[in-house]
């Protein structure tokens, strides 16, 4: 009774440690499709200014990423900005791409 307790709380602690996982690719995946959806969407020059001051990207940089996601990910998304692409810019998912192509 005791080996069956034992293994059922392994059991346990495995779909808790998968979960916090799944939640975790869930949520870089989230911020790649933001920081992605801010790249590609240029609804009026305003909009544009926001983004690159936003994140801090230049014009070249701009493009940079618009061709990683092109190229790299077959990626074009379109969006609005929502909440949580407030830490888009911050994220590991963000700071990967910037420092893998020297952005």
């Amino acid at each position: 009774m005791n080996n069956i307790g034992i293994r059922t709380q392994d059991l346990f602690n495995l779909v808790n440690e998968q979960r916090k996982k799944n939640h975790q690719k869930v949520f870089e995946n989230r911020a790649m499709a933001i920081i992605f959806s801010m790249a590609f969407t240029a609804l009026t020059k305003e909009w544009i200014d926001f983004k690159k001051e936003f994140i801090g990207i230049t014009d070249k940089q701009l493009n940079i990423i618009e061709t990683i996601c092109r190229e790299k990910f077959n990626v074009e998304l379109q969006g609005e900005i929502e909440p949580v692409a407030l830490i888009a810019g911050h994220s590991p998912v963000y700071q990967t791409i910037k420092n893998t192509y020297q952005l």
